[in-house]
């Protein structure tokens, strides 16, 4: 499996391509503020296709060239139901405190081509096995994606968004947020999974479930 990962923009959100082999369909996992260029090139590198274009969540650091990079690709975006309203309105799920000059430029419209998930529902995406957990907590439409290894023996690899970090839970505080949501998502998601697990945030380094589940006891299913 090939996996890319940069921060994008000025907010730092770390954006992500995988796909089984060069030359073949990919996937993009939250196409932030300014992302399109290199994620063109690295297409071009790497002869890759995006099949679609996986959102966690629908905050604009991690929505911002979905458009975009879609008009560009074809590729459709892939959200769920309860964060659309965030792509045409990027502000309101924002508290009023946040400086509306770092909202310059974002597009305030959703992509063209856009697929709207309901739940959890297991997906068949770029030739890989995606399991899209809604975990709400952090927005009312949060949701990571497992994706299953390509070969035996390799991990399976978890992109969490701002659901969860490699030392932290994610943030709850903004509008559309609860702690007791995100943490109930957490155990939900994370408890059955093997400590090999990739965790692959939003913002900061990635880490294996295992080293982060020796700081934090709910990611193995158990209270905090």
């Amino acid at each position: 499996m090939l996996l890319f990962s940069f921060p994008a923009g000025g907010f730092g959100t770390n954006c992500y391509v995988l796909a089984a082999e060069p030359g073949g369909p990919c996937l993009v996992v939250d196409p932030g503020q300014a992302a399109t260029d290199p994620l063109l090139r690295l297409f071009a590198e790497h002869r890759l296709e995006p099949a679609a274009l996986l959102l966690t969540h629908g905050h604009m650091d991690h929505s911002w060239c979905a458009r975009e990079l879609g008009a560009r690709t074809g590729a459709p975006a892939v959200l769920h139901a309860a964060d659309r309203f965030m792509l045409a309105d990027p502000a309101a799920p924002l508290p009023p405190t946040f400086p509306g000059r770092l909202l310059a430029g974002y597009p305030e419209s959703e992509p063209e081509r856009l697929t709207l998930l309901e739940g959890s529902a297991d997906l068949e995406l770029a030739g890989l096995r995606v399991r899209a957990h809604h975990s709400p907590g952090h927005t009312e439409g949060s949701t990571m994606f497992r994706v299953d290894p390509v070969r035996d023996g390799d991990p399976a690899l978890l992109f969490t968004g701002d659901t969860l970090l490699a030392d932290r839970l994610g943030d709850s505080g903004l509008p559309g947020g609860s702690r007791t949501r995100l943490e109930s998502s957490l155990r939900r998601v994370c408890g059955p999974l093997d400590d090999s697990t990739v965790l692959l945030p939003g913002h900061g380094p990635a880490a294996a479930l295992g080293t982060a589940r020796s700081g934090l006891p709910l990611l193995r299913g158990e209270a905090a």
